[in-house]
């Protein structure tokens, strides 16, 4: 058995030369009290695709979250129940990036702190001014 069948076995992506391993990237930012958090988070999602990594985005799943508790309980989720969700899809990533003002959002800086304790890489995304 080759390296390449036991990565293919667990379902990792294998890249030769200067390509990276695919990682999942979580993307971590202020989404209460922020009206442009969709475009924030996706626009990040794209750098993120552009670089080569996957990406686990929160603006992208919180319809999943809200499809589940209306469906279990007849309402709209709290916020406790929308943090419980992103720190489960947390835990399945290997890196996180953190969006601008990161700093003024009660759960991206929760995200940020397990993220420091799971020993996460942070992936930086630069802009580039032309």
């Amino acid at each position: 058995i080759s390296p390449n069948d036991i990565m293919s076995y667990f379902g990792l992506t294998i890249m030769t030369d200067c390509h990276k391993i695919k990682m999942m990237v979580y993307i971590s930012g202020p989404i209460t009290n922020n009206d442009n958090y969709i475009l924030d988070f996706y626009n990040r999602e794209s750098q993120l695709k552009k670089m080569g990594y996957q990406v686990c985005n929160p603006a992208a799943f919180s319809k999943e979250v809200e499809a589940d508790i209306l469906y279990r309980f007849g309402r709209k989720p709290t916020y406790n129940e929308y943090m419980k969700f992103a720190i489960k899809k947390l835990l399945d990533c290997d890196a996180i990036t953190m969006l601008p003002n990161w700093q003024e959002s009660k759960g991206a800086t929760a995200e940020r702190q397990i993220a420091i304790v799971l020993n996460y890489i942070q992936v930086e995304v630069r802009e580039c001014l032309s």
